[in-house]
């Protein structure tokens, strides 16, 4: 069984190593990452993995976030000339994680009619004060506490990410959300899940936002309702110079010991522990 991970990045320097890391760790035997118009190390670092033979690099120098028809090219690629057997198409925001077992072993226990697979997400929280121990620490050591999900409570929890089988003809859609083009048979398994480390620092966050939001007002063919949490949160940075997500969802620690009292976060420091072994 052969485990393929897509990878469309862009300026994810301070995550895009951990990623790929850990993810290979978990079995996947090869990493096809597009670099989308990075300005910072992003792009040094998929070429260090490329040279290794474990990753395929692609740049892709467009500016309008065209993601289901880059991840569909992706996707075709492991397809034809890597002989995947399943696909992960993944952001480099997101750690994907099988319960006592890697990844590889996962997907090669499932039903042999399964043909896609559906990981529940999990917001990690973000934390940055500096703090006279915990300053300069990776965004993987500061950040362990994920949010609590109850139902029909607030905060939503986030939507789910999909695997997929191998298929010819298969297209990935915009946000990694669904694939399309063949007859599904789904599996939503509480043994996958995936830690989601959207938000990792004000910096990265306004420069995510700033770039993204632009290049999906570049994109003329999506509808306005694809992409409308970044398009609206760019017009409010524009017009602003903030962003009120961001200024609500960066946390001191005090507020952090605050939360685990009241029960709105839990430890979850998995990532961590598999990164430090």
């Amino acid at each position: 069984m052969r485990l393929v991970m897509t990878l469309l990045v862009r300026n994810e320097e301070d995550i895009v190593k951990e990623n790929i890391d850990f993810h290979l760790s978990q079995g996947v035997d090869h990493v096809i990452a597009m670099n989308n118009l990075s300005t910072d190390c992003t792009r040094d670092v998929l070429l260090n993995y490329s040279s290794q033979g474990v990753l395929t690099l692609i740049d892709q120098e467009d500016d309008n976030y065209a993601q289901s028809e880059w991840v569909t090219e992706m996707a075709l690629i492991a397809h034809r000339q890597l002989g995947a057997d399943w696909i992960i198409n993944n952001d480099a925001d997101e750690f994907w994680f099988a319960e006592n077992q890697n990844l590889k072993s996962f997907f090669d226990g499932l039903p042999y009619h399964v043909n896609l697979v559906r990981g529940q997400r999990n917001d990690m929280v973000c934390v940055e004060e500096c703090h006279p121990q915990k300053d300069n620490q990776p965004f993987y050591r500061r950040m362990k506490y994920r949010t609590v999900y109850s139902a029909n409570k607030l905060p939503k929890r986030p939507r789910a990410k999909v695997a997929h089988r191998s298929i010819p003809g298969a297209r990935v859609m915009q946000g990694n959300h669904n694939v399309a083009g063949f007859a599904k048979k789904v599996f939503s398994s509480k043994e996958l899940e995936i830690l989601h480390y959207p938000l990792r620092s004000s910096q990265q966050f306004l420069q995510k936002i700033n770039l993204g939001g632009k290049a999906y007002r570049n994109n003329k063919n999506l509808p306005k309702r694809i992409g409308h949490t970044w398009r609206n949160m760019y017009k409010e940075l524009k017009k602003t110079g903030k962003i009120s997500y961001l200024e609500e969802n960066i946390y001191t620690f005090n507020q952090l010991d605050k939360m685990i009292e009241e029960g709105k976060v839990m430890l979850d420091s998995r990532l961590a522990i598999a990164l430090d072994s």
